[in-house]
């Protein structure tokens, strides 16, 4: 990790309320992309809040941002947000099947119809920056309109908490072995 391990001591007024915030809140703890963020409390109050809106009180069904979380941290090989949100996903009910085929870059199953759509658009919206028509269509007829914005809202927060793990080189807080070669970081 580029940065130094957080003291409480050290931090200053608005560092700990911010810290206070985060470890009495959903997370528990200060972990992930906020020891690096605390620098700047202003952010780091900021983007704990949107993310504690998405991951706790979204609208989505829990394995659907679990699944969006995913292709994300993949896309940016981010290790650090991939090994936490596999064990996340584990929890909310994603197979391993579905886990391996997100890993290894390939189609999700047909069934059920969602996992899939949720992962070929967010996927699409990575590598490409649009999503086309159909799976916008598609996307706002399963998940609403409401839901499609959740879901954008999504990869974009975690493509930020990836370049920022990785910028810091934050290495995983879980001991999750099944990790694909190209999610190794080279200084962790």
């Amino acid at each position: 990790m580029r940065n130094k391990p957080l003291e409480y001591k050290s931090l200053s007024t608005a560092q700990k309320r911010v810290y206070d915030q985060i470890s009495s809140g959903p997370r528990g703890r200060v972990g992930g992309p906020f020891p690096a963020l605390l620098s700047t409390p202003e952010i780091a109050d900021r983007v704990q809040a949107l993310g504690a809106s998405l991951r706790f009180d979204g609208k989505l069904p829990s394995h659907i941002r679990e699944i969006a979380i995913l292709v994300t941290s993949r896309h940016w090989d981010c290790l650090a947000e991939w090994n936490a949100h596999v064990l996340i996903g584990q929890a909310e009910g994603l197979d391993e099947t579905v886990i391996e085929r997100i890993a290894n870059d390939s189609p999700l199953p047909a069934q059920p119809p969602e996992n899939a759509l949720a992962r070929d658009l967010c996927k699409e919206l990575l590598e490409t920056q649009f999503v086309n028509d159909d799976l916008y269509e598609r996307a706002t007829q399963t998940f609403g309109q409401d839901g499609l914005v959740e879901l954008v809202t999504i990869v974009g927060y975690f493509a930020m908490l990836s370049m920022i793990l990785n910028t810091y080189e934050v290495a995983p807080e879980s001991d999750y072995q099944n990790i694909p070669d190209h999610l190794r970081l080279p200084n962790v």
